[in-house]
């Protein structure tokens, strides 16, 4: 099975998804970057020094990322070029170490893990439903961003033969409890 690591990045809350036990459900965490007021590079670097960290503990084969959703909206400048600045450390270190990488717009991710890449009226409601679409699944996650994470990692996973196999009923019963509810 291949291996993914995730991430949701933002210098404020980052969410990270890893293969958990056999690799066929995602362990999830999330951590932010610096103070506020830090300069750009003292937040990059501390985020840089983190994934190098990560990356050595996790030993991935793909490192996936949700594009950062830059146009339209309501972002400063400053978070706008932390969100760059994020992606492209994660584009070199991926190339300085062999590693896959893979980037996919949010909506992608989750019309491959819910069905519908815009299932809510707005972000806030959609992240809520991918969320309890972890939750059903019985994946540990303690907010949207490790969510947003979990569905990354979901998405980059299927395109492993051998975990759609594995977690195609999985999912077909929790689509099935989820039009229950």
């Amino acid at each position: 099975v291949v291996k993914v690591l995730a991430l949701d990045t933002s210098r404020k809350r980052t969410g990270i998804a890893f293969d958990g036990g056999d690799g066929f459900y995602p362990r999830c965490t999330s951590r932010g970057f610096g103070d506020p007021q830090a300069s750009i590079g003292f937040i990059l670097l501390q985020f840089k020094n983190f994934l190098v960290d990560l990356i050595a503990l996790q030993r991935p084969d793909v490192i996936a990322v949700e594009s950062p959703p830059i146009t339209g909206l309501p972002t400063s400048q400053r978070e706008a070029r932390i969100q760059i600045g994020m992606i492209a450390i994660v584009q070199v270190i991926c190339e300085a170490a062999g590693i896959r990488y893979t980037e996919m717009a949010v909506s992608t991710a989750r019309a491959k893990f819910v069905g519908n890449g815009r299932p809510g009226h707005n972000a806030a409601e959609s992240k809520e439903i991918v969320r309890h679409q972890c939750e059903v699944l019985g994946w540990k996650v303690a907010n949207t961003d490790e969510s947003d994470a979990a569905c990354v990692w979901y998405a980059a996973k299927t395109t492993d033969p051998k975990f759609r196999l594995e977690t195609g009923a999985l999912l077909a019963l929790a689509d099935a409890a989820r039009r229950v509810a």
